[in-house]
């Protein structure tokens, strides 16, 4: 291939990489509460910590990766990710009730 043809195909490439990643977990729970976002940092390409503690009992949560994470993640060979974490409430559980 020639130069001229090289280049565009790699920057095609490399803005294909380039994207969002997002992961959502589902409970059967309805969600009605408010939704508490927070950044957590994860180490070794993720392997290590990203632990968060849900501030109440979750109906849905989400894990968000934009270019900045990936950017970030590159730089620093995989020794730091930042993920974006949205977790949304859900609906105060009923104690049932004796007959």
């Amino acid at each position: 291939m020639t130069t001229t043809m090289t280049r565009p195909l790699l920057a095609l490439a490399l803005l294909a990489l380039l994207g969002c990643y997002r992961v959502a977990v589902r409970t059967d729970r309805p969600p009605a509460g408010p939704v508490h976002s927070r950044t957590v940092h994860t180490f070794v390409w993720g392997l290590a910590g990203g632990e968060t503690h849900a501030p109440c009992e979750p109906a849905t949560v989400t894990e968000y990766r934009g270019v900045g994470s990936f950017v970030a993640t590159v730089f620093t060979l995989g020794l730091w990710t930042p993920v974006t974490v949205e977790i949304a409430c859900a609906v105060e559980a009923v104690a049932p009730r004796e007959l």
